[in-house]
């Protein structure tokens, strides 16, 4: 039988005997529209009584439709029916030479392997590719010949950088000398600023000062020694008595010399205390709150620069927040770029890395050693008396640093 799926496909026809009417009908699906209907039911009609061999051939595009008779197989039948009484023979098939047939096909296919566009295209490609790789290797040998040498180009080249260096190393020279006399300015200002306080402190002590006061003065006391002995008894002022209050500003200035006093330093600078109560050195906060307890006879000038509290002072003093860091409360007063600074300054030192030089400053903060940045921080942080700066070294004041 042959599959409907080619049926539509087939050309011709050999139809031998077919009994079943579900044969005849397949067969009529691919005759209708092929020939006329009485002689395919004339065809019909004879199929079921056909005899062995005889068959019908059917060719419409060739005019061919007559019925032949095929002979018998000559050679071995198996398909063939067995008669009556009718011994099976058996067949000795001859060997197959499969050798012989292996060199057949494997010249075959040696023959179409050779003739193969796939296979041609393949070799072709590798032999383009072996030609481009011996291409690239001949113009590399002729790129690594050594150019000439051109003597004047490179006697040109090592003036102009001798130049250069030359005017660089004078930058240098000069940008150091600037910031050297910067600083010695900034450090001059600031001792003319501090002698301009301490007049009008000393002013400002004597208009509150009793005639008693006024006698000679005692020795001066040294402003950084440690655990200096408490000074002679004071009368107490109005405001230690409770008949005044006294306002936050003046607690906060009296709380930041208690908490000096309870690390062990009774004289202190004013920048020391403007850390403390988190002011900036350089405003006018610090003096005029002083020159209001100096005259409430709370606090009293040792020495050039220093004050410290009275008794009255101690007593009038709010009591210390000793969990305070100096450390912390320097960073609260400083900005951004003043307080990377001095945290780098604050880590030398605890490397024993001190005193720094100036380039190795910038470095790590990140910035040029060239710029305005490093050199105006450090005049900031100069003005408030945290760090000295000389002959391009810099390291944080001993009152920070303990």
């Amino acid at each position: 039988m042959i599959s409907k799926d080619v049926l539509s496909q087939v050309d011709g026809l050999v139809a031998f005997k077919l009994t079943s009417s579900q044969d005849r009908d397949a067969l009529e699906g691919w005759i209708e529209g092929q020939a006329d209907r009485a002689e395919w039911k004339s065809i019909r009609a004879q199929l079921p009584t056909m005899e062995r061999g005889q068959g019908v051939v059917w060719i419409p595009g060739r005019g061919v439709l007559e019925t032949a008779l095929f002979p018998p197989k000559r050679t071995f039948d198996s398909s063939r029916t067995p008669k009556r009484g009718e011994k099976q023979r058996s067949a000795n098939l001859q060997p197959l030479d499969l050798g012989m047939l292996k060199q057949r096909l494997a010249k075959v296919e040696a023959e179409k392997q050779a003739d193969d566009p796939k296979k041609l295209r393949e070799r072709i490609s590798v032999l383009e590719r072996d030609n481009r790789k011996l291409e690239q290797e001949r113009d590399a040998a002729r790129a690594a010949e050594p150019p000439a040498v051109d003597v004047t180009a490179i006697r040109d080249a090592a003036y102009h950088s001798g130049i250069a260096s030359g005017r660089n190393h004078i930058v240098g020279v000069m940008s150091d000398l600037r910031r050297d006399i910067e600083s010695a300015l900034t450090k001059h200002s600031c001792e003319a600023l501090r002698l301009a306080d301490l007049a009008f402190e000393q002013a400002e002590q004597k208009k509150s000062a009793s005639p008693a006061e006024l006698a000679p003065p005692r020795s001066p006391i040294r402003a950084q020694t440690p655990r200096v002995p408490a000074p002679p008894a004071r009368t107490a002022s109005p405001a230690a008595s409770g008949d005044a209050s006294l306002t936050n500003p003046q607690r906060t200035l009296l709380r930041a010399m208690a908490w000096w006093r309870a690390m062990g330093q009774y004289n202190v600078s004013r920048a020391q205390l403007a850390v403390v109560c988190k002011w900036s050195p350089a405003s006018s906060n610090v003096r005029d709150r002083l020159s209001e307890v100096s005259k409430l006879g709370l606090v009293e000038y040792p020495d050039t620069g220093m004050v410290r509290l009275t008794d009255a002072g101690i007593a009038a003093a709010p009591a210390p927040d000793t969990a305070q860091t100096l450390v912390d409360s320097i960073r609260s007063i400083l900005s951004n770029p003043q307080r990377l600074l001095f945290d780098r300054l604050l880590d030398a030192h605890n490397l024993d890395q001190t005193p720094i030089s100036r380039p190795d400053l910038a470095a790590a903060c990140g910035w040029s050693p060239d710029s305005s940045n490093i050199r105006d921080r450090l005049s900031e942080l100069s003005r408030l008396e945290l760090v000295t700066s000389r002959q391009g070294v810099v390291e944080l004041q001993s009152w920070v640093t303990g």
